[in-house]
């Protein structure tokens, strides 16, 4: 086996892989677009190399790994992907594995799979992965012209000015403040944030919304456009302080990022969304047309075991 690191160069070869893999599996979760896979060659928290699996160096790859760390949370993201009928997912499992023990011993592997992919759930099973949390992916349909909402008395909705420190610290607040709760997140001191932040160029310079309560942030929404090649805005996150949840406002911020995909021409919104998630997340998106696309479930073990 050849194993190269992929440059950014290699993204379409990345995505070509990655679709490979889920439209044999899961057709109604459709394709991936190519910044997914400029993103994963990138490495989303810290730089990692993204590695490439062919039989012989000038064979055409059969898979992708990265093992993505997060050094604040010691947990390692793993992206994993090989074209579909290729049996070798288990062995790239166990190169990454192995990588991981030598590099990030005390970290803990943390993976999602799509539930219809019952070839590598059975891997993870096979290696003591368990799972932790299933996800649903949720799409709905956007209007065209469709206008912003008028927020009622007191309430207040604008964009983000990324080059603006003073709104980079609201929402800053704002998300870890309204995310402290959820499941397997982990607090990041400002500078740490910022640093991904800015270094992520992926987030639209006009994607960002922060809403204020009396003058007071107490709001978010976080938007991007790697689904733009089929007309799909995504939510990244939403957060409300929770001393102003049950007011609505969360329904006024994703109408707001519907209003924002709609000046854009898209016709599709998506999100992705933690079935158990104790704020109820999920009652409010239903409530504003989504409904269930695909699911996912997520796994995690340490990268070395107790004895």
């Amino acid at each position: 086996m050849f194993i190269r690191q992929a440059s950014i160069e290699d993204a379409p070869l990345v995505l070509e892989i990655l679709n490979s893999e889920i439209l044999a599996v899961d057709q109604a979760h459709g394709a991936f677009g190519l910044d997914i896979a400029k993103q994963i060659i990138d490495s989303p928290n810290e730089p990692s190399p993204t590695w490439l699996f062919s039989d012989t160096e000038d064979s055409i790859a059969f898979g992708i790994g990265n093992l993505h760390p997060d050094s604040s949370a010691k947990e390692l993201e793993l992206t994993l992907s090989v074209r579909a009928g290729d049996s070798r997912y288990p062995v790239l499992l166990d190169w990454l594995m192995a990588d991981a023990i030598q590099k990030y011993p005390d970290f803990t592997y943390q993976i999602e799979i799509n539930e219809k992919h019952e070839e590598n759930l059975k891997h993870l099973a096979s290696r003591d992965f368990k799972v932790i949390r299933f996800y649903n992916s949720l799409r709905a349909q956007v209007l065209p012209d469709l206008e912003h909402p008028t927020p009622p008395e007191g309430v207040s909705l604008r964009a983000v000015d990324l080059s603006n420190m003073e709104d980079l610290k609201q929402w800053h607040m704002v998300y870890q403040q309204s995310f402290a709760d959820n499941f397997g997140f982990t607090p990041k001191g400002f500078d740490t944030w910022l640093k991904v932040i800015q270094a992520d160029e992926f987030i639209p310079a006009d994607g960002v919304f922060l809403l204020h309560v009396d003058s007071e942030p107490a709001g978010f929404i976080r938007t991007d456009d790697m689904d733009a090649f089929d007309s799909r805005g995504f939510v990244v996150h939403l957060g409300v302080l929770k001393e102003h949840r049950d007011k609505g406002l969360g329904k006024l911020l994703l109408a707001t990022a519907l209003a924002h995909f709609s000046k854009r021409g898209y016709v599709r919104a998506e999100l992705g969304v933690d079935t158990q998630n104790a704020s109820n997340a999920l009652r409010v998106y239903e409530k504003m047309g989504f409904t269930r696309v695909s699911s996912w479930i997520a796994h995690e073990r340490p990268v070395v075991l107790n004895a």
